[in-house]
């Protein structure tokens, strides 16, 4: 296990064990959910800097995906705006649209991920991996864009691709699939 991946296994396994603490204390597993977009900027950033690893149009679109998901959580605007100013924010559609360019980013960047390997994948099989995240923007569906993600990432661990970027998409989608958890 490379470095980057026991960061990202650190980072998932600290939030689960805030959940379970929770749940001893309160009785209920509350997974600290609202903090996953900003730990996984984190944990991006953090790859940046210190593994010194290459800034290329996939990184880039990752990075630039990642940060409109996290301007897109009123979490994050909480933090640096007064009541009156959220509920201009949240009537308007800022958080809307960044959520959009989050979305498509992503689809950018599964798009170029997927084929950044020597036997390129066919863009049939890259269409059809990302059609239930298209799905889920529209139909506002997190199950179906976890479906994509999490296909995104097995294929990627089935081709070898980038160990250092799967071990993110890793994040994202246990990330996402605890969240599911715990909604459901």
């Amino acid at each position: 296990m490379i470095r980057e991946e026991r960061t990202s296994f650190l980072a998932g396994l600290t939030l689960v064990i805030y959940a379970f603490i929770q749940w001893i204390e309160k009785g209920s597993f509350l997974f600290p959910f609202p903090l996953n977009e900003l730990v996984v900027f984190f944990v991006f950033i953090y790859f940046l800097f210190l593994s010194k690893w290459k800034i290329n149009r996939i990184n880039s679109l990752l990075g630039v995906s990642l940060f409109f998901k996290l301007l897109s959580q009123q979490l994050i605007w909480s933090f640096f705006l007064s009541n009156e100013s959220l509920d201009v924010l949240y009537s308007g559609i800022w958080t809307d649209l960044f959520y959009l360019l989050y979305a498509i980013f992503w689809l950018g960047f599964s798009s170029f991920y997927l084929r950044s390997t020597e036997n390129k994948i066919s863009y049939v099989i890259i269409g059809s991996i990302l059609f239930p995240f298209i799905v889920g923007i529209i139909l506002n569906q997190p199950i179906f864009e976890v479906i994509s993600m999490l296909m995104v990432y097995l294929l990627a661990w089935y081709r070898k691709i980038d160990r250092i970027t799967k071990s993110i998409i890793g994040l994202i989608v246990f990330l996402e699939i605890c969240k599911l958890a715990m909604l459901f």
